[in-house]
């Protein structure tokens, strides 16, 4: 016999996987999502792999697979950074903005006077140059003035609440 192909079932007028297959599916999702956080981490130090795409990537694939490995991904000092920032479409810092564009000309630099050839000065020079624009464009986060203060899930401003900080409500719909 070949290989059973993913079963679906009908309930309640809704398409569902039966659990043989859900097994398979967060199986696959998973090894994606490993995989896709180990070129993240490559991209850190290889100045030509990107780190966002292959980071938020992994964090698609562990939601919808693995909470436990999402959760865990979201609380690491530096990609968690990337997620949360894109979850809630708040911006980047401009810290991390700063730290991102001297990480890439430090890697960029090095890479240069390791192989010492015209062609890698040229095009590492625009990759740098697309790369800094490309983050210099993102948008910046708003820092929180005097008369805002953070609590918890929500943003007190002045005693008003400010629900477009409530997480349930930002993340439920993204993931």
């Amino acid at each position: 016999m070949g290989a059973r192909p993913l079963a679906l079932l009908r309930v309640d007028g809704r398409v569902r996987m039966d659990k043989g297959s859900k097994k398979v599916r967060n199986l696959i999702l998973s090894v994606a999502g490993f995989l896709c956080l180990v070129l993240g981490a490559v991209g850190i130090v290889m100045p030509l792999v990107p780190t966002t795409p292959f980071v938020l990537l992994a964090a698609v694939c562990f939601s919808s697979s693995n909470k436990r490995v999402a959760a865990w991904l979201q609380k690491l000092p530096f990609f968690g950074a990337y997620i949360g920032n894109f979850r809630t479409k708040q911006g980047v810092s401009k810290k991390l903005k700063a730290v991102s564009i001297l990480l890439v000309w430090l890697s960029l630099l090095t890479s240069m006077i390791m192989l010492q050839t015209p062609f890698t000065y040229v095009l590492l020079s625009i990759v740098g140059i697309c790369v800094s624009i490309h983050l210099l464009m993102l948008k910046t986060k708003k820092q929180p003035t005097q008369n805002t203060r953070e609590t918890g899930n929500t943003r007190e401003v002045r005693g008003a609440v400010d629900e477009t900080l409530d997480v349930k409500n930002t993340l439920g719909g993204f993931f």
